[in-house]
């Protein structure tokens, strides 16, 4: 797999709002953008060219702590009004969708429609939380997948599935006793259930892209 070097001249706002160790995002994002920005302020999105969302835990909890900080209406202008590609990670994104089914129903930020609900698999021995390497099938090329092969291997942890209300929002998907998306796109608005930060080569080229597209 080839991977572009080279800085490039762009700010990367990292969402922090204690739902996420950033170390291994921030660490990635450093050896490739110009300056990459800590935001858990309304006013940090200012003069972002990209926002990424990551988190893992519950999604309540994690609605309830960007609610605290005032971050759900700034991050919401960045993306719908100013145009800024945004990419969630795991719990970031599923905090795209337009409700989460965890411990009762609570509101997304409703960004790509659809709801979150636990993942269950048609298999016993297929066991929940889903950790570890599996594969992704591609369904659409996109920009975020550039020099990503079919079937390439990723890391996950989580327990919940995106369900969409849209299948044209399906990018690609995973199995683990059931099919579930784990790339999904509305615009600029990018999601993956794995972790980038921490699959190899093919995560690092899932971040440049992301840093790369229009």
């Amino acid at each position: 797999m080839s991977i572009q070097t080279g800085v490039l001249p762009i700010s990367v706002g990292v969402i922090d709002c204690g739902i996420a160790n950033l170390g291994s995002i921030l660490r990635m994002l450093g050896k490739n953008v110009l300056n990459v920005r800590v935001v858990s302020e309304p006013t940090d999105f200012e003069g972002l060219d990209r926002v990424i969302l990551p988190g893992v835990g519950a999604f309540p909890i994690a609605m309830e702590r960007l609610a605290y900080q005032q971050l759900i209406n700034p991050l919401k202008k960045a993306v719908l009004e100013d145009q800024i590609p945004l990419l969630g990670i795991c719990l970031g994104m599923q905090l795209l969708a337009t409700t989460g089914n965890e411990f009762g129903e609570t509101s997304g930020l409703d960004l790509i429609a659809g709801a979150v609900e636990l993942l269950v698999p048609q298999s016993p021995e297929f066991h929940i939380p889903h950790i570890g390497w599996n594969s992704i099938k591609i369904h659409q090329n996109i920009t975020l997948l550039e020099g990503v092969a079919n079937d390439t291997d990723f890391y996950f942890v989580h327990s919940y599935r995106f369900n969409l209300e849209d299948q044209k929002n399906m990018i690609a998907t995973t199995n683990h006793g059931v099919d579930f998306p784990s790339v999904i796109a509305n615009g600029k608005i990018y999601g993956t259930q794995f972790h980038p930060e921490k699959s190899s080569k093919a995560g690092l080229r899932i971040i440049r892209n992301f840093c790369e597209v229009g």
